[in-house]
């Protein structure tokens, strides 16, 4: 009995050891981390919260990262967490060194979006799985043209001027908080590319985003959801209404799959006939891309803004729609691609002010810049893209508005490093829905330029900026006013 209790009295004392051991080296371990990115300017960081009150008194991520920039020079750490360091880099050369075996997609950085999508969409998919999905995506986009969504896009603007034109109540012009009108045309014209005309819920895009904003907040707190809690129910009750909504809208056309579908143009009729992806792929699928094209209503809103507030470009976009769509309504991808100047126009809105301050990747390995810094394995590299965007040592006058940057033969468009502008992203994991955004931007402001003369009345250096979801929103809306240009 002795033996058995002083065999009993070692074991727990060498458990102890060992617990303590672990807690040694996983503090020298942390330790270790934390002080390999010391040759690498940046603030002061907490052991216990990192940066991330920093982020929160300077207003969020885009206003601090643009104050590291200016107070540190063109690469700067942060630590997001108290384990988590971002590099963040403003210099478009030292970015275009960077290739695809030195980065990948930081899965770590959407770990917070688990329960909303599953593991078999785009997000989670590492490189060569990557890849073979995207091909996919692009199989589906070879099928479906533009042209052939164009004219249902062409009905819902046209009866969304209409519908602003029966609230002037006899007066000249109708005052329109172009971010909340940007936001409901956006997802009415982006459920249509998704679902075509399929029975969606009035309010399927108002819960998408509310459910993204919450699970931004939760990634941020430095506490832990706790189950059952207000925040935790919140949460179930959001993925489950999203999740059973696009499930309802799948199953209707499921048991088609096989079909020519030769009438369906919407992009669910045409990835349900892929054989390659499982239902479990197909539906994550579908939320992808319903989640990457989240924000960027503020391209509408921001367009209309500059549009409002620069009249010499608002008459320049007017004269080309008339030169080149005259007195008929666009009907192929031509018509909107041949429009050089209104591209440019869109080109620089995307530029002034994006829908997406930054983009990421994970470091592969241990990687050295100049011979001088050295950015460890797993650190996050940031590309600020509101920072880059702005950069004097690549644009002229960068906080000038101004489409002619975007024409052939200007400065701005000589010799111009490929990071230099990145508006949706770079690279193997760039923006699969960038032509579909430049053809959307590009009919917008040709069909309502085309029918209204468009003031300001929100000015946007008296805007109230603030980060939401991915982009930076206007507090209080934008505001404008929508002249009919003929008696309607």
């Amino acid at each position: 009995m002795i033996e058995l209790i002083t065999f009993i009295s070692n074991s727990k004392y060498y458990i102890l050891v060992a617990l303590i051991t672990i807690a040694i080296h996983k503090v020298y371990g942390f330790l270790k981390w934390r002080k390999s990115a010391d040759s690498i300017p940046g603030p002061p960081a907490s052991l216990i919260t990192g940066n991330i009150l920093d982020i929160g008194r300077a207003g969020g991520l885009a206003p601090y990262l643009k104050y590291l920039h200016k107070t540190y020079g063109p690469i700067v750490k942060y630590w997001a967490t108290p384990n988590e360091l971002h590099v963040t880099i403003n210099e478009p050369n030292i970015l275009d060194q960077f290739d695809i075996q030195t980065t990948e997609r930081p899965i770590n950085f959407v770990e917070f979006l688990r329960g909303f999508f599953g593991d078999k969409g785009l997000i989670y998919l590492d490189a060569e799985q990557a890849k073979a999905r995207r091909l996919i995506w692009h199989k589906t986009f070879a099928k479906r043209p533009y042209e052939k969504i164009m004219p249902r896009f062409i009905e819902i603007i046209n009866k969304r001027g209409t519908d602003w034109l029966s609230e002037r109540n006899g007066g000249k012009a109708v005052k329109v908080n172009i971010q909340a009108e940007a936001r409901s045309l956006w997802n009415k014209l982006n459920e249509y590319n998704v679902f075509g005309d399929a029975s969606t819920s009035d309010n399927l895009s108002e819960k998408f985003e509310e459910t993204i904003e919450l699970l931004l907040q939760i990634r941020f707190r430095f506490a832990p959801v706790l189950p059952y809690t207000v925040i935790w129910r919140k949460r179930k009750e959001l993925l489950d209404y999203v999740r059973q909504e696009v499930q309802r809208l799948i199953n209707e056309q499921l048991d088609r799959r096989g079909e020519s579908l030769a009438n369906g143009n919407d992009f669910l009729s045409h990835l349900l006939n892929d054989e390659e992806l499982t239902e479990e792929a197909f539906f994550d699928e579908v939320l992808t891309l319903l989640f990457v094209v989240t924000d960027n209503f503020m391209g509408i809103a921001n367009l209309f803004h500059q549009l409002a507030e620069n009249k010499n470009v608002q008459e320049r976009v007017r004269k080309e729609v008339q030169d080149v769509w005259g007195d008929k309504l666009p009907t192929t991808t031509d018509e909107l691609s041949s429009m050089t100047y209104t591209r440019a126009v869109v080109k620089e809105v995307l530029r002034f002010c994006g829908t997406s301050n930054i983009t990421l990747r994970e470091l592969q390995h241990d990687y050295f810049i100049q011979n001088k810094y050295h950015i460890p394995k797993d650190a996050l590299v940031v590309v600020p893209i509101s920072v880059i965007h702005r950069n004097p040592n690549y644009w002229t006058e960068p906080d000038k508005f101004n489409p002619d940057r975007f024409l052939e033969g200007s400065k701005d468009s000589q010799d111009r490093s490929r990071m230099a502008y990145v508006p949706f992203g770079f690279g193997a994991r760039s923006c699969l829905g960038q032509r579909y955004a430049m053809n959307t931007l590009t009919l917008l402001a040709g069909l309502l330029v085309k029918r209204f003369d468009i003031e300001p009345i929100t000015r946007y250096d008296d805007v109230a900026w603030k980060e939401a979801i991915f982009s930076t929103h206007a507090s209080d809306g934008i505001w404008l006013n929508f002249i009919p240009r003929t008696v309607e």
